[in-house]
């Protein structure tokens, strides 16, 4: 075989170097054209991934300010029966108003409306110092029975100085009607 000449050797380097270019450009293209497909897919997936953890941290905070709202009111709507929840919140109110310092006088029951929410309505009487009738009334929300004063009446007693007389009437929730709803988990 005979030896190239230098000219010989440039024009096979040059044609090399073409040929390496137009492969680079044409493949590259292909190449640079299914990395960008890629990274566009990455990149939905991150939006994806991002989008499902704000939704996941906004019922995570929803969860909390409801376990908060349960341990405030010392409620769980989930384990209250209709069956013993009247008379467990009757109970829990004689109670709550005799430690407060109460002494109570007639507890009437009425049963509840058909149109209305509500399992019954109570009310109930009592006299006692001022600050034990403000502390029932105040501490009447965290019983953790679904309760709701509807009216209050408030009046001196006459016969002891100090004292006030409280009639108050408590509507009881029913729970019933929510927990068959089906609500949206974003709503």
């Amino acid at each position: 075989m005979r030896s190239l000449s230098p000219q010989e050797k440039r024009t096979i380097r040059y044609a090399a170097i073409g040929l390496a270019v137009y492969l680079v450009l044409f493949f590259g293209f292909d190449t640079w054209s299914a990395l960008q497909k890629r990274r566009a897919a990455y990149l939905r997936l991150v939006r994806d991934a991002q989008a499902l953890r704000t939704r996941v941290e906004v019922t995570a905070d929803k969860a909390a300010g409801l376990e908060g709202l349960m341990e405030q009111f010392r409620m769980d709507p989930a384990k209250q029966t209709t069956n013993t929840l009247i008379a467990e919140a009757v109970a829990a109110m004689h109670n709550a108003a005799m430690s407060a310092g109460l002494q109570l006088g007639p507890v009437r029951e009425t049963a509840s409306r058909s149109a209305a929410r509500e399992l019954a309505t109570v009310q109930i009487e009592g006299v006692g110092p001022v600050g034990a009738v403000l502390g029932f009334l105040h501490g009447m929300g965290t019983l953790g029975y679904p309760l709701v004063a509807d009216t209050v009446q408030l009046a001196p007693d006459r016969t002891q100085p100090g004292s006030a007389r409280l009639t108050v009437t408590v509507m009881i929730l029913n729970f019933e009607p929510w927990r068959g709803s089906k609500r949206r988990p974003d709503a």
